[in-house]
């Protein structure tokens, strides 16, 4: 497994796939922060998901700095499910695949090693983010008149922490899915086309409207739900616990595709 882990993290290490990834995750959670604080208190902006404008007193509050981070939780879910896919699916494009199962035959092994590799490369990447976030948001503080004390408390980095936490946890989801998605059809552009079709369009346009019930109980409402820390009809717990079986399935299941299908084709 750690030759899996390494030969996952020189790939990674890559100048394509660090611009890439890194670079759009935080890019959006940059974007999302100026967007954030440049629209204080205007009533015809609204954050993403939300149907209110952030206040100053939310942005004074210890976690107000990142705003713009938790605000691009679905940005961030889908830049890791197009990782987690574009990886597993270019072993059997190219054709690794079959030299790392000469290395090492045990093919539980191999796609575990490949798994921690990505979730290495994804922390990084969010805890990054939320740096970043933050520096811009004490950037903009003063030019907008809001008072940042709060941000260097225990408090603040103990939030902060919280909310870095479950954002990444919460993306791990759609990342894991991906990963599925790219082992059941071996290619990228398929797996990530449908990942998005359904978490964007499938489950919010479609079986929500058909089934409102449904909405907080299907894989992208509890994500959302994880990574805003729980939500009136969804507590906390509840999402961590849902997340945590949504998870362990899709990588069940691949490690059950992968372990029975044919990789010399």
């Amino acid at each position: 497994m750690i030759n899996s882990v390494r030969s996952e993290l020189v790939k990674l290490r890559r100048r394509n796939a660090i611009l890439g990834y890194a670079g759009a995750a935080v890019g959006f959670t940059t974007l999302l922060t100026i967007v954030s604080i440049a629209n204080i208190g205007n009533p015809n902006a609204r954050g993403p998901g939300s149907s209110t404008s952030t206040t100053l007193e939310q942005l004074a509050e210890p976690s107000g700095f990142a705003v713009g981070f938790e605000a691009a939780n679905n940005f961030l879910g889908i830049i890791a499910l197009a990782l987690f896919a574009s990886s597993i699916a270019a072993e059997f494009s190219t054709g690794t695949i079959r030299s790392l199962l000469v290395i090492d035959s045990r093919r539980r092994s191999v796609l575990a090693g490949k798994t921690l590799g990505l979730l290495m490369f994804w922390i990084t990447i969010t805890a990054l983010s939320l740096i970043v976030g933050g520096v811009v948001a004490r950037l903009m503080s003063n030019s907008q008149g809001i008072d940042p004390s709060a941000w260097l408390t225990t408090e603040g980095f103990g939030d902060g922490l919280s909310i870095w936490v479950n954002v990444t946890v919460a993306t791990i989801g759609w990342g894991l899915f991906g990963g599925l998605l790219a082992m059941l059809s071996r290619s990228a552009s398929l797996a990530i086309a449908g990942g998005v079709g359904y978490f964007l369009i499938g489950e919010h346009l479609i079986l929500q409207s058909l089934w409102p019930s449904t909405a907080d109980w299907l894989p992208a409402g509890v994500f959302t739900a994880l990574a805003q820390g729980g939500t009136p009809t969804v507590t906390f717990v509840t999402a961590l616990g849902t997340t945590a079986l949504y998870g362990a399935a899709a990588y069940l299941l691949t490690c059950f595709v992968f372990g029975h299908r044919d990789v010399t084709d």
